[in-house]
């Protein structure tokens, strides 16, 4: 009996030992945060059944010597050659090496793993404060775990089975362990299927979960641990304290129904566990969990793609031959792990970010400044200067500009996958591909633009040349992706600088405000100057022919005049006077007086009615005035 115990106890150690080893060597290749987390379950294990196997081994030989003891005894008639106190052992048999192994080390294995977990758990929870690598392949882990888990749990109800004899019950710490180490691989298998189908934050959480169940057992251990100290030597707690409550009611559910029957049995003071009822539920406790279990396997025969997804069904890792391409909407394939389906959204627009980060949710600051990061954390790139920049210094001296300078740009990218093939095996990790290509681009084409240039009007002209540059090194690499968008949604100098830089921003401003003010006042001004000049060219112009022609006119007039006094004067002479007494009484009032000369005495009335009434409005014409007088 012992003998088969302590192989299965080396068998168990043997495993355990296996996927110790196994788990470094997956977390290289996969990046799971979880990983390291499931190494002390599985040093519990190791550790349970290395000293269980050593217990059994000790006792077996100090039974074998025993045997042998009582049987040199019957035959020799003089008892032993160096014979002791009656039921004490010699010094250098094996029960007393077993006693002294009972004695001092099996009580110190509780503490020691509690203290061993506790250094673990502290080791990890720094690691959350470090950035985590991406994960990797998180499939071939999931694969392992999922096999280390159905192992470990097959080994660890074998243990137990064996453990319900008398005989047996040492076997109750490794099984206890193997069965906490399968529920951990089995938490890590759900973790691993869960990044596979892109919830990254799965892997955090199974270790929080997992840590936490480690923190469990630790307390456990060491409550155990000082429990069994203050029982005293010689008690039966101090060899058992390594093993685990908690781990036993998850490795052992009977035990389960066992404590709820003696709680029932206690509380209603009859043997409810022995009504048919309990007895019942009991027996269909264990089909309706593998009938779950059966349909929950059963449905990973059935995958839903959705409006916007592609996926291609891998059979066993590899894209099936026949029809490796799944359209949206219900299919059925083989359960897994024979087929798998990997799911890609074709028909969506995906998009990364360049030269930024933001966390996920985080609120958008409507209000951008240069003096304020736009983001949690920003990218700084190299943009080069115009060659003919200069910089006039204290003493009023010119000096060169630096030939590059510093910049913050953020860059959203927008693609969407035309080759599903291609995006899902010419590159482990196409995501980042695509950002590490678009960072290439970006620091290409920086260093042909002047900063000055990039934060004004050459931006579009840079974002169609960006967008250009990376869909030409997409389709070298065999990337599968059609660049849609690419922008430059902030452009602006290092927060250390960004306050200089605005002044220097500012005063260039005003130079060209004050530039375009006098091209204004110039445009505005010399227009109506030109026009005001040759308003008074063509002004002098008209005087000067009038003032010709009149001159020439008034020449010509004189010359007729004297021509014409030269033919007939006296005629001349009456014309002349006439025409002069005409011009000069134009507009004066005349008395005709058609009256022979005598002594007559003429009275004229010279005076004006100034204000005519309205009853004067359209009568007759004023009378003219009258000659009154006689002779004398």
């Amino acid at each position: 009996m012992h003998s088969r115990n302590e192989k299965l106890c080396w068998l168990a150690a043997a495993f355990a030992a296996v996927c110790l080893l196994l788990a470094p060597i997956l977390q290289t290749r996969t990046n799971l945060l979880l990983l390291p987390s499931l190494l002390p379950f599985y040093v519990y294990a190791l550790t349970a059944a290395v000293l269980v196997a050593i217990r059994l081994r000790l006792a077996r030989l100090a039974d074998d010597e025993q045997r042998e003891t009582e049987l040199l005894e019957k035959e020799s008639a003089h008892g032993a050659l160096f014979a002791t106190a009656h039921g004490e052992a010699a010094p250098l048999q094996q029960a007393r090496s077993r006693d002294q192994f009972e004695k001092w080390f099996v009580p110190a294995i509780a503490p020691l793993l509690a203290i061993v977990f506790g250094l673990w758990i502290w080791q990890l929870s720094r690691r959350f404060a470090l950035p985590a690598a991406v994960p990797a392949q998180p499939l071939i882990a999931a694969a392992f775990l999922a096999g280390e888990a159905f192992l470990l749990f097959l080994l660890s109800r074998f243990l137990v089975g064996l453990a319900r004899s008398d005989d047996s019950k040492l076997l109750r710490g490794p099984a206890f362990a193997l069965g906490l180490a399968s529920y951990a691989n089995l938490i890590g298998t759900i973790a691993a299927a869960c990044v596979e189908g892109e919830v990254r934050p799965a892997d955090k959480i199974a270790t929080v979960v997992l840590l936490a169940v480690l923190a469990l057992v630790a307390v456990e251990l060491a409550m155990r641990a000082v429990a069994s100290f203050y029982r005293g030597p010689g008690r039966a707690g101090a060899v058992i304290a390594y093993e685990s409550r908690l781990a036993g009611l998850l490795a052992d559910p009977a035990s389960w129904t066992q404590n709820i029957a003696g709680a029932l049995d206690y509380q209603f003071g009859f043997q409810v566990s022995e009504t048919w009822l309990y007895r019942f539920l009991r027996r269909a406790l264990l089909p309706l969990v593998v009938l779950n279990l059966v349909v929950l396997y059963a449905s990973t025969c059935i995958v839903t793609l959705g409006p916007d997804e592609e996926g291609i069904l891998e059979h066993f890792g590899k894209p099936k031959a026949d029809a490796w391409r799944l359209a949206s909407g219900l299919h059925f394939k083989l359960p897994w792990p024979f087929e798998t389906v990997r799911r890609f959204p074709t028909k969506r627009i995906l998009s990364l970010n360049v030269g930024f980060h933001k966390e996920a949710g985080a609120a958008r600051e409507t209000l951008l400044l240069w003096t304020a990061a736009h983001f949690d954390s920003e990218e700084q790139y190299l943009v080069a200067s115009r060659a003919d920049a200069a910089t006039t210094n204290l003493a009023g001296g010119v000096e060169n500009s630096v030939p590059v300078n510093l910049v913050v740009i953020n860059m959203p990218v927008e693609f969407r996958i035309t080759n599903l093939f291609a995006y899902a095996y010419e590159h482990a990790e196409p995501q980042k591909a695509m950002e590490q290509l678009a960072t290439a681009a970006l620091t290409q084409e920086l260093a042909s633009r002047d900063l000055l240039g990039l934060l004004g009007p050459e931006r579009s002209a840079v974002a169609g040349a960006l967008r250009q540059r990376m869909q030409q090194a997409a389709d070298r690499q065999r990337l599968g992706v059609e660049i849609v968008f690419v922008g430059l949604a902030g452009v602006h100098p290092p927060l250390g600088v960004a306050e200089a830089f605005e002044s220097v921003v500012g005063a260039t401003e005003e130079k060209e405000a004050t530039i375009l003010a006098a091209h204004a006042y110039s445009n505005s001004n010399a227009p109506i100057a030109i026009a005001n000049a040759a308003r008074l060219g063509a002004e002098a112009s008209a005087y000067r022919v009038r003032r010709t022609e009149l001159a020439q006119a008034e020449a010509q007039q004189f010359a007729r005049r004297l021509e014409a006094g030269r033919t007939a004067p006296g005629v001349f002479r009456s014309r002349a006077y006439f025409d002069t007494l005409t011009d000069s009484l134009a507009g004066i009032r005349k008395y005709i007086v058609a009256a022979e000369s005598g002594h007559d005495v003429l009275i004229f009335n010279l005076e004006e009615k100034l204000n005519l009434d309205w009853m004067n409005l359209g009568g007759p014409a004023p009378e003219k005035p009258k000659l009154q007088g006689g002779n004398k």
